[in-house]
């Protein structure tokens, strides 16, 4: 306590935000206290309910009426004492007389607790810092002083003192001032553009305040700066929930304005991404091989097929690992095709390929068409995107494109004009009438949506009268709602047609999409469609993938992929494009800079929780691909145990984590482990 004294450092220190803690200085440092005195509440609570007060003064009655308001007083008296006693032992255990302490005297009935400068608290600290921070004149320092204040602030203070109604205020108080020092670092980062520092400080703050719209607007300012237009509108849906389940509005005109110029951006970027380009070109174009955007890298990705899928390059498809681990799947779905094309009433005429991404859907899609084309049927391809989901019928009027510009389908010389003009026509009509159904009444809109079914299936039945026909849907989860409906309504009318259609799905997405979900279920119960769940690869299976990887690179590959065939063939990929050459390769020795193929799963899988449990995932991450539920407390230490829980829950659901053990031995694994590595790298 002297060398302390003597080196102008405080006794002790005391943490009050986020989880209590006590902390002594002895001659080599400062030394955490646990002795089981200060584990007592009623210590704790003295302690508390003196530092609450700016003065760190107050009489014996105040502290008897605030402590233990309910009882007489001869007994509030007594723990009063009691707490009085134990409270000094942890502050001086040095002391033969605890009634002689310095740190807490009590003169005329006032207990007298040091000053920062004995008993340094977190609290006041914070709010030194802060006050400072606003009385900075330059940027610069301002920064550091309110850097300084976060790192403080830890959490709600007195956290696991709820119950007591004297700290309701001053918890209320410093969360106030935490949320605005987050608001001026915002400010400060906005200022110089660093638009990821921002991001984190306000994702931050709406882990805690959701609701919190000037926040959120910040942040969707932040993401569009960034060129991540969607997650700029997840934060907004995520708004307008929170807005209207706790105070029944809905958000300021200035926030939707800036949701509308984020749509805008969106629809922006769609025309003009290299992956969504390859869709806007003319169907000549994509037929003879001129896509603009090749995928050289990714030869085994589930890429963005172009509309016109009617022909596959063979050589391309040579280029790709062969269809390891589904050949069950694949027999099945061409024994499908074949009994569909002998006895149409007979056969389920829909195929839902289900599955995490990177799991192959894509790629026994191709296959299977592949084998459908070779069977004679005509294969129309449409890739599903997430832009559309707001736009009725919009895959549907794809596929009519597709169809009517088709050369693929036979048609005698003599009717093809007529073909050809009546298909113009369905196609005006439904481009006229789409946009315009959501906006009538509803029995007209019923009246109207029925007529153009009818039209699309006689259009249907007048084209495909010589050849089968396979309508492939890749990543059908983003069907707009009139998309859903079309889709049911004409497959339960196939059944004597030989018209298959494929869909492909994200697992969680799929989970998402109740009205889809809803409607296959319907349907699966009435045997029409043919599920094909995908589940991750076996050992065996991934070292039959990777035949031409040295088996020291396969084992550390099988251990970070979790089974997913396209995470292990493109880290493999990535390691081979390593300077050095694999054979000099350890079997340790495999960290690599993710490539974009793997980050653009991991990322689309991670983005799609909540920003309080990303935040929460990142801070775990840095512990490895596991970690235990003891380490997620301490990690968590800003949010109550509840929202810990919720976090946990929601990443379990969405397959990024797996749970093993029970009680206080629960441990946790990132599902695949390398989404650890990806984290790590991406966000420390």
């Amino acid at each position: 306590m002297k060398d302390a004294a003597n080196r102008n450092i405080p006794l002790v220190r005391i943490y009050l935000l986020g989880q209590c803690r006590l902390e002594r200085w002895h001659s080599q440092g400062w030394e955490a206290v646990s002795e089981v005195t200060w584990q007592q509440r009623r210590v704790r609570s003295l302690f508390a309910c003196m530092v609450n007060q700016t003065s760190r003064m107050m009489g014996r009655e105040q502290l008897m009426e605030a402590l233990w308001p309910e009882l007489d007083v001869d007994t509030s008296a007594n723990r009063l004492n009691i707490a009085v006693h134990g409270l000094r032992q942890v502050l001086e255990p040095e002391l033969e007389r605890p009634a002689n302490s310095q740190l807490l005297r009590l003169e005329h009935d006032i207990f007298m607790l040091a000053q920062q400068g004995q008993v340094w608290v977190d609290a006041d600290a914070f709010e030194e810092w802060l006050r400072l921070a606003y009385a900075a004149q330059d940027a610069q320092s301002r920064e550091h002083l309110l850097l300084q204040a976060a790192q403080l602030y830890n959490g709600e203070f007195l956290a696991e003192e709820r119950t007591l109604s004297w700290a309701q205020a001053r918890r209320s108080t410093l969360q106030r001032k935490w949320i605005g020092l987050l608001l001026m670092l915002s400010d400060v980062y906005e200022a110089r553009s660093a638009w990821l520092e921002e991001i984190e400080v306000l994702e931050r703050l709406i882990a805690v305040d959701p609701a919190h719209e000037a926040a959120v607007r910040r942040l969707m300012h932040a993401l569009v700066c960034l060129e991540r237009p969607a997650e700029a509108a997840r934060a907004y849906q995520c708004l307008v929930t929170k807005l209207a389940k706790l105070y029944g509005i809905e958000p300021l005109a200035e926030t939707r304005q800036l949701y509308a110029s984020v749509c805008k951006k969106m629809q922006a970027l769609s025309m003009c991404s290299s992956p969504l380009s390859a869709l806007a070109q003319p169907i000549s174009s994509l037929r003879s091989g001129m896509a603009p955007h090749a995928f050289s890298e990714h030869v085994f990705l589930a890429r963005t097929p172009s509309l016109a899928r009617t022909t596959w390059n063979l050589k391309d498809r040579a280029s790709r690992p062969e269809l390891v681990g589904r050949e069950q799947e694949y027999e099945a779905l061409c024994r499908t095709l074949h009994s569909l094309q002998q006895a149409p009433s007979l056969t389920p005429h829909m195929f839902l390929l289900t599955g995490e991404a990177g799991m192959g859907k894509t790629h026994l899609a191709e296959e299977v068409s592949q084998y459908a084309q070779e069977l004679g049927w005509v294969v129309l391809w449409n890739k599903v995107l997430e832009e559309q989901c707001t736009t009725p019928y919009h895959a549907w009027l794809d596929v009519l494109r597709l169809l009517r510009e088709s050369e693929l389908l036979p048609q005698h010389s003599e009717t093809r004009t007529v073909n050809k003009n009546s298909q113009t026509q369905v196609l005006s009509r439904w481009q006229r009438e789409y946009v315009t159904l959501a906006a009538v009444e509803p029995l007209l809109r019923e009246q109207e949506c029925f007529s153009l079914r009818e039209d699309l299936l006689k259009w249907l039945d007048a084209n495909c009268g010589q050849k089968p026909l396979l309508i492939v849907f890749d990543d059908a989860h983003w069907f707009d709602r009139e998309s859903i409906e079309l889709l049911c309504y004409l497959v339960r009318r196939l059944c004597k047609r030989p018209i298959a259609v494929m869909v492909t799905c994200l697992t969680a997405e799929l989970m998402r999409n109740r009205v889809l979900q809803t409607l296959i279920a319907d349907l699966r119960r009435d045997q029409l469609v043919q599920p094909v769940p995908l589940q991750a690869l076996e050992d065996g299976q991934i070292e039959d993938l990777l035949a031409h990887v040295p088996s020291s690179l396969v084992a550390d590959i099988k251990k970070q992929v979790g089974g997913n065939p396209f995470l292990a063939w493109e880290l493999a990929a990535a390691l081979g494009r390593k300077a050095r050459s694999l054979s000099q390769r350890s079997a340790g020795d495999s960290q690599v800079i993710l490539p974009r193929s793997i980050a653009a799963i991991l990322e689309q899988r991670f983005c799609r929780l909540s920003l309080c449990s990303q935040r929460l995932l990142r801070k775990c991450a840095r512990l490895g691909s596991a970690f235990t539920w003891q380490q997620v407390l301490q990690l968590g230490a800003e949010y109550d145990e509840d929202a810990i829980l919720d976090v946990l829950e929601e990443s379990l659901q969405a397959g990024l984590l797996a749970e093993d053990g029970m009680g206080g031995a629960i441990h946790y694994e990132f599902r695949p482990p390398l989404l650890a590595c990806y984290l790590a790298q991406c966000h420390d």
